[in-house]
């Protein structure tokens, strides 16, 4: 043995070895901290990458939501029309149940707004016949065709 050891054994360990040792323990007990810290970043790292594709998933079956919502307004009015005996209701029912139905929701939409040009174009002719010839009436033949050609075009689009 040394005079050092000996020291050591006889009066205790020095202050700078008690403060070595104290920082060690501190270093062991930081490294430990940081891997916990580490490990909870990776955790929530992964945990918000779920989080972002639940959102995903989400946003994907509310959209599938709203198209089934929409066909099933479609077939909804189809077997109103039917019921109110319109002659084309069932092939309106047919086509809708034969179809996906974002596919169902345009064909409805272009069938609305065609429904609704005709109905504009009712309420001009009616308009019309009450004017005399002139250039409100002129205008109104015209905006007529324009309406007319609009709604054909769009029954085009349909098929």
């Amino acid at each position: 043995m040394s005079e050092l050891d000996i020291d050591v054994m006889v009066k205790g360990p020095s202050k700078q070895d008690l403060e070595i040792e104290s920082l060690r323990t501190q270093l062991a007990r930081a490294n430990e901290i940081i891997s916990a810290l580490s490990l909870e970043t990776d955790n929530a790292i992964t945990l918000q990458a779920e989080r972002n594709q639940l959102k995903r998933d989400l946003a994907k079956a509310n959209e599938r939501v709203r198209e089934l919502e929409a066909h099933n307004a479609l077939l909804m009015q189809a077997s109103w029309e039917m019921k109110e005996g319109k002659p084309d209701a069932f092939y309106k029912i047919k086509d809708a149940r034969n179809t996906e139905p974002s596919d169902a929701l345009n064909k409805f939409a272009i069938e609305q707004q065609v429904e609704v040009l005709y109905s504009a174009i009712g309420d001009l002719e009616e308009i019309k016949t009450s004017l005399e010839e002139g250039i409100v009436r002129n205008s109104l033949v015209s905006a007529i065709g324009y309406l007319k050609s609009k709604a054909e075009q769009l029954r085009k689009e349909q098929e």
